[in-house]
């Protein structure tokens, strides 16, 4: 096949906390739920908490996953032990693609919490950054990445709007709550031809997006600290995971 107008799937926050975009955004984006995907914040003690329709609680400590849990979300947890409540998350039990699963989806979907293994037994970022960031970024600085209503993307990957052909869009542009920083959110892989979306294995031909700022190449922000604009006050970033480790050296 070399193109398709199935009903596509969304990622919110391939790179960057989602919930540093408001959340009509991303409701116009799932279509009000009508359009299925997966997303995680870090930050779901203090953001709007209309976000757990569609984001998991990303819990790294132990009392996450309670607290999370008794504020009504559902959790994505980095931990050796498996809860009643938790399933270890398909992708690494059975193999199965994050486009096939699903379950990371909040509350907009009843199921069980998942939970994740720490890599090699160390709480890590899961999120690589590198080329292909930067070159989102670097064909967004150079104005070839139009900026397009998000309830418009959302009939797209419904198939409903069939005249146009997407491949990457801003879907929307402000001030990051968390210091007033300029940043993007924009949205990849939204071509109809399979040649052109995604080839991230682990999470399958989902639509993309990033939030980025808007003054910073990625690379440079995460050596800067800059990367707090849209990542927040997460403990495992790596430029405070870097920090620590100098701290106790």
């Amino acid at each position: 096949m070399t193109a398709t107008t199935v009903k596509r799937n969304g990622r919110a926050g391939a790179y960057g906390d989602p919930a540093n975009i408001p959340f009509y955004v991303w409701d116009a984006f799932y279509k009000q739920g009508l359009i299925k995907g997966t997303g995680y914040t870090k930050q779901w003690l203090k953001c709007d908490q209309r976000l757990k329709k569609y984001l998991m609680a990303s819990c790294s400590e132990p009392w996450e996953y309670d607290k999370a849990v008794l504020m009504g979300w559902r959790t994505y947890e980095i931990t050796t032990d498996i809860k009643p409540g938790q399933i270890l998350c398909p992708e690494v039990s059975r193999g199965i693609s994050c486009d096939d699963c699903l379950l990371c989806c909040g509350t907009s979907k009843q199921a069980k919490n998942i939970a994740i293994p720490a890599i090699g037994g160390k709480k890590v970022c899961y999120v690589e950054v590198g080329k292909s960031v930067n070159s989102v970024y670097n064909s967004w600085k150079r104005g070839n990445i139009p900026a397009v209503d998000p309830a418009i993307i959302a009939d797209y990957m419904c198939g409903i709007v069939t005249s146009n052909r997407f491949e990457s869009v801003e879907l929307w542009r402000g001030p990051s709550p968390v210091d007033n920083e300029p940043i993007v959110l924009i949205a990849t892989g939204l071509s109809r031809s399979e040649s052109k979306q995604s080839k991230n294995t682990k999470t399958g031909p989902m639509v993309q997006t990033f939030i980025l700022k808007q003054n910073e190449k990625p690379t440079d922000a995460i050596k800067s600290g800059g990367d707090e604009s849209i990542c927040g006050k997460c403990p495992l970033r790596p430029y405070l995971v870097k920090n620590a480790l100098k701290a106790v050296a």
